[in-house]
């Protein structure tokens, strides 16, 4: 999972949304001008690592990012072959991508990416900015003046 989080993670670092910490987070809004109308909003995704798709993930990145076909094949069994013991006993994880894994927040990202980027393609009003880290969002989306 290293090595792979290693090959995948410059590709979870691109997005213009994309936010590294908190001291980047300021440096990207330090400039920002607010109008009295600008509505401000953070958000978060409840539980995300449980509700990523791993299956609509991993052909987002096959599709997009078109990685080297061992780095596929290595990355399925990674995220689907995943068990945790609770209460003594075993169980493999169905949904999402597993806590603790060095893969886990890329592919949370990649896939929060793709989500983001559907559903401002289609928003009537775009926001300046909208910023994420993994799945933690800042936007600021200007109100329209009432006539």
């Amino acid at each position: 999972a290293v090595y792979l989080a290693k090959h995948l993670q410059p590709h979870a670092e691109a997005a213009a949304s994309h936010v590294q910490n908190s001291y980047h987070f300021l440096e990207m809004i330090k400039n920002l001008h607010v109008e009295q109308r600008d509505l401000l909003v953070s958000f978060d995704v409840v539980s995300l690592f449980t509700q990523v798709p791993v299956k609509e993930t991993l052909e987002i990145i096959k599709n997009k990012y078109q990685p080297p076909k061992h780095l596929m094949e290595l990355t399925e069994p990674c995220l689907t072959n995943t068990y945790f013991i609770y209460k003594g006993q075993r169980y493999k994880q169905i949904e999402g991508v597993p806590m603790g894994s060095p893969l886990s927040p890329i592919i949370a990202k990649l896939f929060m990416e793709e989500f983001e980027s559907k559903a401002l393609a289609n928003a009537t009003h775009k926001p300046k900015p909208w910023l994420r880290y993994i799945d933690d969002t800042f936007v600021i989306w200007p109100m329209e003046k009432k006539t």
